[in-house]
């Protein structure tokens, strides 16, 4: 059966943002209500739980605090204490985490295939292809070599 039928109704999920309230404010992390974003920070203080303002920080701190976390949003019943709750249109959602920890690098497996494909659509392009082609014999060298 279909995740949401009756027989598996679907999970409540939360639905997590990083944010700026204004230009010079610092990025919090917030939970999305209906049109509206919880302070994690400021909602777990009035709630007597210390939660972070930073979703590396909340990630970190693991599945307890992504259960606290749910459960104050869903106990509080929308009587957010003042400052706690900002209108999702007046905000700047940034990247979830917008400083990693490290660098990400992607690797593609299929990098000579993929160079292949794209020396064989330069082809049909004024004939273009040469560099395309360069870049797969040296991909195939290097292939080769290890």
């Amino acid at each position: 059966m279909k995740a949401g039928s009756r027989s598996h109704p679907r999970k409540k999920s939360m639905r997590l943002v990083t944010y700026r309230g204004n230009i010079e404010a610092a990025a919090r992390l917030g939970a999305v209500v209906g049109d509206l974003v919880v302070d994690v920070e400021k909602i777990g203080a009035h709630s007597g739980v210390p939660l972070p303002s930073s979703m590396l920080d909340l990630i970190d701190l693991g599945p307890p605090a992504w259960s606290a976390l749910k459960t104050i949003l869903n106990d509080e019943n929308r009587n957010w204490p003042v400052g706690a709750a900002l209108p999702l249109a007046n905000l700047k959602l940034l990247a979830p985490i917008p400083r990693p920890r490290k660098n990400i690098f992607g690797i593609g497996l299929n990098y000579v295939e993929h160079v292949a494909e794209s020396s064989r659509a330069l082809e049909h392009r004024n004939g273009i292809a040469e560099a395309a082609g360069d870049l797969l014999q040296a991909a195939d060298l290097r292939n080769r070599s290890r």
